[in-house]
């Protein structure tokens, strides 16, 4: 029988030969990045036997999509990159998992903690708790921090559930702007904040494909959107009803200010704060 050991081997050489990234096995096969990282570094102290069992799956579908005659990087890094984002789509269109985008903004002890995530309602694996009690492991925090990471997660898991969508359609603008080092993305879109099945995850990726753009920015661009689809659904709660935003025209009076835009700011060694 293949060791865990083996597996994780199996899995990094199939990462590193097809251009995919951890993210991806997460999301193609339900397992929680968190999770998934555990294991990938042997910390999982449970479920590892359902983990292996995806793990194996999917390792078995990416082998038999893969045509033998392609030995170009290049053709296989497209490839890839197209199979990663039809496959997420495909999977996870009529998904149950909601999830909640959570800003932490904590200080404690002279120590601070500036951290952006989107918690999945149905992980099996991970509680909050555990969460935090990783990530002040990794970051080297004090041990107070966990509990309050604990409680600032909780309570925003507890006021999603207030503002759930609405049958009714409810197109809202987004205006977009993501900072992530010296880049900065900005976007202005039409979206309807009551559709469960548009995925900010899949729209990120698309454009961040489209405009050469990986890493952290399409995570940070997803969160973006789905903090805002939560600020306009509070907003229409508060008023007892939901109206969209009039579209009077096939065409948009002002194109310019619709579509992606990327500035490329000059470089400084200061860490720069996402905002």
């Amino acid at each position: 029988m293949e060791s865990s050991t083996d597996l994780r081997l199996r899995l990094a050489e199939a990462l590193r030969q097809y251009d995919l990234k951890q993210v991806n096995v997460a999301r193609e096969t339900g397992i929680h990045n968190t999770t998934l990282s555990l294991w990938l570094r042997g910390k999982n102290k449970s479920n590892n036997e359902k983990i292996e069992s995806k793990i194996e799956v999917w390792l078995q579908r990416l082998y038999s999509s893969r045509p033998e005659d392609i030995h170009n990087p290049e053709v296989q890094k497209y490839i890839s990159r197209f199979h990663r984002i039809t496959q997420h789509k495909v999977m996870h269109q009529d998904s149950e998992s909601e999830l909640i985008p959570i800003r932490l903004s904590l200080e404690l002890k002279g120590r601070k903690l500036n951290e952006s995530i989107c918690w999945d309602t149905h992980e099996p694996y991970f509680t909050p708790a555990s969460f935090a009690d990783l990530l002040c492991e990794d970051l080297n925090l004090p041990g107070d921090f966990s509990s309050e990471i604990t409680h600032a997660i909780q309570q925003r898991i507890g006021n999603q559930h207030r503002y759930r969508s609405n049958p009714k359609e409810c197109l809202k603008v987004l205006n977009i702007e993501v900072r992530l080092s010296n880049i900065i993305l900005t976007d202005k879109i039409l979206w309807d904040i009551n559709n469960t099945s548009n995925s900010p995850e899949f729209f990120a990726q698309c454009v961040c494909a489209d405009l050469g753009l990986g890493g952290e920015i399409v995570s940070a661009l997803a969160h973006k959107i789905r903090e805002q689809v939560l600020y306009y659904r509070k907003i229409e709660h508060s008023r007892g009803r939901f109206e969209s935003e009039a579209v009077e025209s096939l065409y948009r009076r002002s194109p310019a200010n619709w579509g992606p835009q990327v500035k490329v700011t000059c470089w400084s060694s200061e860490s720069q704060e996402q905002e």
